[in-house]
């Protein structure tokens, strides 16, 4: 069985960041939930046992700021999602599950005790739940308390034969697989938007004077396919997938809520992979300043006062030269800014 959490079901007064907050951390749940079935050893699953996913995150009263997202539209305060980790050790072999979301496996009437810890939106707590396998014939209410409102005091779960066990292993780790799809998929859905969005942004920064369109529309799909499924050389892993691990470490949403992580991760890559695409390199924006703010002989004079503003970046002449290279594509650089844009690069990188 699973320890079912309230994630499922946000308040119909809430606004859209709590219910993407909520949907969000019920996919992260069932990624979890994935994992630490398929880390589970079978091979000495034998007689009547008993089954449980426990809950990755419970619904809690914010400790930080979060603005008009914290209310419902009546006022009301809304509770958001706070991660759940618990013990690596509380599995019935003792091996649990070691990524903090363990299937418990309890042998029809024995018992464990599952220690977790809780950290999410300014929330930091520990407790433990007794997760009981009730003998057979025994009708126990199968969430006996809900406790703090973290997770259950008690836990009673009926045994199945070690047949239907292995199913349900297999069933949970299926819709594991599953769920990291239609996370990806949540995340496609607002990828076309804040490639846009970026696409300005950055279009702005490199040439404030004009309005600029530096990929066409193939363009920002290429960028687009990039970010699900990575190049085709394999040198750039998937940004989704990279969000998504990310969203799965324990402390990912420890003072922020899950919606504000994950937009400002998604606005991050995507920005970067339009900068790739165009071969502007990540000191781009700091190179452009400079040259906004003074005049220089040449792209020497330039990378020289670079490095004496900021001498713990490690930048050579050709960087400088790409940077000032998409600066002159979208808008030539005036000559009384730079007199030798095509100096001669040295090897650095």
């Amino acid at each position: 069985m699973q320890a079912t959490t309230t994630l499922t079901t946000a308040p119909q007064a809430a606004g859209d960041a709590h219910r993407w907050s909520v949907r969000w951390c019920a996919l992260l749940e069932r990624i979890l939930a994935g994992r630490a079935a398929a880390g589970i050893d079978r091979s000495g699953l034998r007689g009547s046992v008993a089954l449980v996913v426990l809950p990755s995150f419970s619904l809690v009263d914010p400790q930080v700021d979060l603005g008009r997202k914290g209310r419902a539209h009546d006022g009301t305060r809304l509770r958001f999602p706070a991660r759940i980790v618990w013990s690596a050790d509380c599995g019935a072999d003792g091996s649990g599950a070691g990524n903090g979301a363990p299937v418990v496996l309890v042998p029809a009437g024995g018992s464990t005790v599952c220690s977790f810890e809780v950290t999410g939106v300014g929330v930091s707590a520990s407790g433990s739940t007794l997760v009981s396998a009730c003998a057979p014939g025994r009708h126990d209410d199968p969430l006996a308390s809900a406790g703090d409102g973290f997770a259950p005091e008690v836990l009673y779960a009926r045994p199945m034969a070690a047949r239907r066990v292995l199913a349900e292993l297999d069933r949970i780790c299926e819709d594991g697989r599953l769920a990291l799809w239609e996370a990806r998929q949540m995340l496609e859905r607002h990828a076309e938007w804040m490639l846009r969005h970026r696409h300005a942004a950055v279009a702005a920064e490199i040439s404030p004077e004009r309005d600029l369109h530096l990929l066409d529309a193939t363009d920002l799909e290429v960028v687009r396919t990039e970010l699900l499924l990575g190049d085709p050389a394999g040198r750039i892993s998937p940004a989704y997938d990279r969000i998504i691990e990310r969203c799965l470490a324990p402390s990912a949403f420890a003072r922020v809520d899950p919606q504000r992580r994950v937009m400002t991760s998604l606005r991050s890559v995507a920005e970067s992979a339009i900068r790739r695409r165009i071969g502007d390199p990540h000191v781009g924006r700091k190179v452009r300043r400079l040259l906004r703010e003074e005049t220089f002989a040449g792209l020497a004079e330039l990378l020289a006062c670079y490095r004496e503003r900021w001498p713990g970046d490690a930048i050579g002449m050709r960087r400088v030269a790409a940077a000032v290279e998409v600066m002159s594509v979208a808008a030539p650089v005036s000559s009384d800014r730079l007199d030798s844009s095509r100096a001669p690069l040295d090897r650095a990188g």
